[in-house]
């Protein structure tokens, strides 16, 4: 948990004026940690939800969160989109329309197994534009084999970090294991 989730989170049980033990209930049986700094951001949102439902924060906010888990795009796969269709709104209005079989045209509104395939297509394309655009295989392997130099610059409507990293090859002092 961050600084800010942990000190939002002392202000409800505050507000709520919960005492110590209440407060290890409600992690416990709610949260499924003993400490809140053990929160994961589920278990945050759940027990935020449960304290929202008593009269702090005000508002619907947290209930949302937890009554929408799983029915549409969490906001990193938001956030992913976002970032990897940067300067492409069009494609991206067409690429939702496609995997979300005319459903929505709002990426906000996608189910998560159709934001996992938003995803993946937006990645295949920045792979595909960088392929094309400027790289150059070394030596005598194949731009199919994935063989690509370091030193290309990439095109600048490629996000930062570019896909390109990944395209190259570890040598053997780099791989992990």
């Amino acid at each position: 948990m961050t600084k800010p989730q942990i000190k939002l989170l002392s202000t409800a049980f505050a507000r709520h004026k919960l005492e110590e033990d209440q407060l290890r209930l409600i992690l416990r049986n709610i949260g499924h940690v003993e400490s809140r700094k053990d929160l994961s951001n589920t278990g945050l949102e759940d027990v935020m939800a449960f304290l929202e439902e008593r009269g702090f924060p005000k508002g619907r906010y947290w209930r949302m969160q937890v009554e929408n888990r799983g029915r549409f795009a969490n906001s990193r796969q938001r956030w992913e989109i976002q970032r990897l269709a940067l300067g492409r709104e069009e494609l991206l209005q067409t690429l939702v329309i496609q995997q979300s079989y005319g459903r929505v045209s709002d990426a906000s509104k996608l189910r998560p197994r159709e934001a996992a395939g938003v995803i993946e297509a937006l990645k295949a394309i920045l792979a595909r534009e960088f392929v094309t655009i400027g790289a150059v295989p070394m030596g005598n392997a194949t731009a199919e084999a994935g063989a690509f130099r370091k030193d290309i610059l990439t095109p600048s409507h490629v996000p930062s970090p570019p896909v390109c990293d990944s395209m190259v090859p570890l040598s053997e002092e780099e791989i992990p294991f």
